[in-house]
């Protein structure tokens, strides 16, 4: 598990065109989560944290450049 993604959202049956509602809804939860968690922590605790997971970003970046030649 490489934790590249947050989160993901949910499509409903036939795309977000046949339920738009149901996905603002979804992406609503999520943000809200989101802002609570960072809500809690210090400017720099977020920064470390992002730092983190762009480094790790960038070793997979590298993985899958060495596998590919």
């Amino acid at each position: 598990d490489y934790e590249l993604i947050d989160e993901i959202v949910a499509e409903p049956e036939g795309g977000m065109q046949a339920n738009p509602f149901e996905v603002y809804d979804e992406l609503d939860k999520i943000l809200c989560k989101e802002i609570k968690k960072y809500g809690k922590m210090s400017g720099d605790a977020i920064a470390k944290s992002r730092y983190q997971k762009f480094r790790k970003m960038d070793s997979v970046h590298g993985m899958v450049r060495k596998e590919a030649r």
